[in-house]
């Protein structure tokens, strides 16, 4: 019997689902139809295989979660297109990934891979990379394979060169290489007709080739940290709940005050953002606050909170409950 009609799997993963209150459809052949699943911030440490059973699947979210790996059945997942993974532990490239033919977004930011794969060149469909804020320190030359690539994100690693194969990359118009550790960038950048950005300030980098003067859809080319772009790319990063990338703008002098910014309609995730003050979210920053802990609305509660688990009281306690310096204490109160 094939993984699509074993309602032995499908009870499997109906009672995962609701073990982390994830919404899912009951009926077989309405499981048999999601294509989007949202499992954003949910304490996730294991990545069920009996996912596989989703054999319509286009999206699964699973950013801030606790996942190190990935199942090697999600391989089956043949309709897949947007896998993002930002925030978890995942030290080693997953190779199942590549198994994933129609795979076109790849978001594995803020986690600590330090390598990234010759195999990686198998992942043809790719449109989007990101990879920002791992532990990148180089890329391999078969990333010039990747042709349908339109946006890659290495920024914020310690990259220290560029394989001169990044210059096929035809259809690429975004290269994000942001605070990396380049001295240089290679004469092939010139080969990129179709780039439209390219951001390489908090580098090493010197000179310029002359090569890229021959880009003729070269919009913009963001070779310093400067004031306006530093501010707009944090309050790009609250609105996508980043917390990693925040604290990185920050410490790069990031200093606009986004609450009069327009966030409405925006859910976060993390109560750093909830009172739009940058002053605030510095001063959590600094007292250590930690935004990838698990968040729930609480039923006796009027906000939404924090929760983590006191791994020396062994009580399982929210950010809004533990002790906490003055100023904080302060503020948390007005929230209530």
């Amino acid at each position: 019997m094939s993984a699509t009609y074993d309602k032995s799997k499908m009870k499997k993963l109906i009672k995962w689902a609701k073990s982390k209150n994830i919404k899912i459809p009951t009926e077989p052949d309405d499981i048999l139809q999601v294509k989007q699943l949202d499992l954003k911030l949910k304490d996730i440490k294991k990545v069920p295989s009996v996912l596989e059973v989703l054999e319509n699947l286009e999206s699964i979210d699973l950013r801030y979660n606790r996942v190190e790996e990935l199942p090697n059945e999600l391989a089956s997942l043949n309709q897949l297109k947007s896998f993002q993974l930002t925030g978890n532990k995942i030290k080693k490239f997953p190779s199942v990934l590549t198994e994933l033919n129609n795979l076109e977004e790849l978001k594995l930011g803020n986690n600590p891979i330090s390598k990234m794969p010759s195999f990686v060149e198998n992942m043809k469909s790719l449109k989007v990379l990101d990879m920002h804020y791992c532990q990148l320190t180089s890329i391999p030359s078969e990333i010039g394979n990747l042709t349908n690539l339109k946006d890659l994100n290495l920024g914020a690693n310690t990259i220290e060169s560029l394989p001169l194969s990044i210059g096929h990359l035809n259809n690429l118009k975004t290269l994000n290489l942001w605070s990396n550790k380049l001295t240089e960038l290679p004469e092939e950048i010139g080969d990129l007709k179709n780039l439209e950005e390219l951001i390489i300030w908090a580098n090493k980098i010197k000179t310029i080739p002359e090569s890229i003067k021959n880009l003729p859809n070269l919009k913009e080319v963001e070779l310093t940290v400067n004031q306006e772009n530093i501010n707009r790319k944090l309050i790009q990063a609250v609105k996508d709940d980043d917390i990693a990338m925040v604290s990185e703008f920050l410490e790069l002098g990031a200093n606009v005050n986004f609450k009069d910014e327009n966030c409405t309609g925006y859910n976060f995730t993390t109560a750093l953002f909830e009172s739009k003050s940058l002053g605030m979210v510095k001063l959590l920053i600094e007292k250590g606050a930690d935004a990838n802990l698990k968040r729930e609305k609480l039923a006796e509660a009027t906000i939404k909170v924090w929760e983590s688990d006191n791994k020396t009281s062994g009580q399982f306690e929210s950010f809004m409950s533990k002790k906490h310096p003055l100023e904080i204490a302060k503020y948390l109160k007005s929230l209530k």
